[in-house]
């Protein structure tokens, strides 16, 4: 397929030519050959499947190249342009990943579907520090399916980033309030709720989630910060030595442990724990 032939396709589709321009832009740099079971005659279902298997057996390369040729086959199918999408940013390909799920997103327009399509395209965007735009389209999948979850987390990511907690604390607000099992939005709103000085709210998220998830390092972390900060210091100690149990490596955990004991005069192990600093 000549990548010129973009260039004088002017009565085709416009969702068609979406499909050529990143065909073009991505096809001709592959250094892996399609695989011979992806070039025979077969239903496009069983195409599907054996692409599938490939990225769930992490070949990648294989993975992707068998869904472009499914692609060629079923272009208006939106679900293969997000599955090359994160492909391409499993592998490192952002600008790839962004192309594609470009396309996903035309092909789906404003319907509920289409969130998919623009959750994929932000998280593109972020990838490549392009924040503005990655906020702009978390926000577009959010408008298409209010209850897509995932990209309420990210966008409070991306707010969050450029120092905008305010308004990350409702989004993340709402996503646990449609699921309430997601840790990060959970650990996120409390982190930003201590950013802000809301630390009385920040208690009852962390202190929640703490009881919830008891192997989560960093919700025991954040619940150290927090308490730290309202002088609860020996419930900050216990907070960051359960950390440190977790990692006991970890130079985070193990300075603000050893700098709450000196606050609250406790020296016991005070030597070790030094020692462990150095």
């Amino acid at each position: 397929l000549p990548c010129k032939f973009f260039l004088r396709m002017r009565p085709l589709r416009p969702v068609f030519a979406l499909y050529v321009l990143a065909y073009c832009l991505f096809r001709v740099h592959s250094e892996v050959e399609i695989p011979e079971k992806c070039t025979k005659e077969m239903e496009l279902e069983e195409l599907w499947n054996i692409s599938y298997d490939f990225g769930k057996h992490g070949l990648f390369d294989e993975s992707r190249l068998c869904f472009e040729r499914y692609a060629v086959l079923n272009y208006l199918n939106e679900k293969v342009w997000c599955l090359l999408s994160e492909i391409h940013a499993r592998i490192g390909n952002t600008q790839g990943a962004v192309q594609y799920a470009f396309v996903a997103a035309r092909i789906s327009g404003h319907e509920k579907r289409g969130a998919e399509g623009f959750f994929l395209l932000a998280n593109g965007y972020m990838g490549m520090n392009r924040f503005d735009l990655a906020r702009q389209n978390f926000y577009r999948a959010i408008r298409i399916d209010p209850s897509h979850v995932s990209s309420m987390v990210n966008l409070g990511v991306v707010l969050g980033n450029n120092n905008d907690y305010n308004e990350a604390i409702p989004v993340y607000r709402r996503a646990v309030a449609i699921d309430p099992t997601i840790m990060a939005a959970r650990h996120n709103l409390g982190s930003a709720l201590h950013t802000v000085k809301r630390f009385g709210e920040a208690l009852h998220v962390l202190e929640a989630l703490r009881r919830d998830e008891p192997s989560c390092f960093e919700c025991i972390l954040s619940l150290g910060h927090t308490l730290s900060e309202v002088k609860m210091l020996e419930r900050a100690k216990a907070a960051y030595k359960d950390a440190m149990d977790l990692r006991p490596q970890d130079p985070d955990a193990l300075l603000n442990y050893y700098h709450t004991k000196q606050q609250v005069i406790d020296w016991e192990d005070r030597d070790h724990l030094f020692e462990r600093l150095k």
